[in-house]
């Protein structure tokens, strides 16, 4: 029988100081997308895995966002053969390696409970040639060497890091080998050097603009079989540049979109009237207007003021100035 393997991170829970609106959204996605996937896995060997940031914060997470977030683990629990959650470098208390390394994972109920859940932040575990591995013990070169060195049989390394950082001789030890992780939020999938960094499943700032997040599936736990599975619910980011905003409608009420328009057409009727309309249907609109420098060409030392003003002026603006200096001279 084959099995399916479910893969997801960087979900920042309690992103945005404890936002409720925010976990409103990632909520949509667990309850209305993720787990109606889980429900329709055929029965049998599935698994979910969590590579890490399970939280936004350190130090500073409301009971609320820890209760929510323990209910949705549950419920993503029940709709799996077996859950492992590797703890990220957001879930620690302190990236110093001899510091307190408490996790926030620790405050979850569902650690303390009898069930099909695995929380990783002490310790790695291995299923057959697969390893999985916390960001603290990943991060400290030496105790990563070792576990390769420990299991030379492995297939896949699951985990939170940046992979571009490992240094030389680490590579060489991973080379053959597959690392899943989490940690960059934005996708960097590279199957020829066998790394593949699935990026967030959420949005969280503008970093993520117009790009797909989302989550991944893959096939007794072969890295071809690797299929990504955009996030439709959770709100998005976009960034989009001057006449774009004319036919810009794929968004909802509540995405952030930021408009960078040159001054030169910024006060166009229709330009207008589009930054009008956007303002009504979205929340988060701002508007970044980009001032265009003007070349002055072979002005002579005899031209009046006037001339030099107006071939300086934006084309669209020059009747406006007309006007105004019409007024003045009455």
């Amino acid at each position: 029988m084959s099995s399916s393997q479910v893969l997801l991170s960087d979900t920042h829970f309690g992103v945005r100081n404890n936002s409720i609106s925010w976990l409103e959204s990632q909520k949509d996605f667990v309850y209305n997308q993720f787990i109606p996937y889980l429900k329709k896995l055929p029965k049998g060997d599935n698994t979910v895995i969590h590579l890490g940031d399970v939280f936004d914060s350190r130090s500073s997470i409301s009971p609320m966002i820890c209760k929510e977030t323990n209910l949705m683990l549950e419920e993503i629990a029940k709709n799996c053969e077996r859950f492992i959650i590797i703890a990220g470098n957001h879930d620690f208390f302190s990236p110093i390696e001899g510091m307190d390394n408490s996790t926030s994972l620790e405050m979850l109920p569902c650690l303390w409970k009898d069930n099909n859940i695995d929380i990783l932040y002490k310790n790695s575990m291995c299923i057959k040639d697969n390893i999985f591995i916390p960001w603290f013990d990943f991060h400290n070169l030496r105790t990563l060497r070792t576990f390769i060195q420990e299991a030379p049989r492995l297939r896949n390394i699951f985990t939170h890091t940046d992979i571009s950082h490992l240094d030389e001789e680490t590579l060489s030890l991973l080379k053959g080998k597959n690392i899943f992780t989490g940690h960059i939020h934005i996708p960097d999938l590279q199957p020829k050097k066998g790394h593949y960094t699935l990026g967030s499943c959420f949005s969280i700032n503008y970093q993520d603009a117009n790009s797909d997040r989302g989550f991944y599936t893959m096939k007794d736990w072969d890295a071809e079989t690797l299929r990504f599975h955009p996030n439709t619910r959770s709100l998005k980011f976009y960034r989009i540049n001057d006449e774009e905003v004319l036919d810009f409608s794929d968004h909802s009420d509540q995405d952030y979109i930021e408009l960078t328009i040159k001054d030169s057409i910024y006060e166009r009727p229709d330009i207008q009237e589009a930054i009008k309309n956007m303002y009504s249907t979205c929340h988060h609109f701002t508007v970044v207007i980009e001032q265009q420098e003007v070349e002055i060409e072979s002005i002579s030392p005899e031209a009046g003021m006037y001339s030099i003003v107006k071939n300086a002026c934006p084309e669209n603006l020059r009747d406006k100035l007309d006007i105004v200096v019409e007024a003045s001279n009455q």
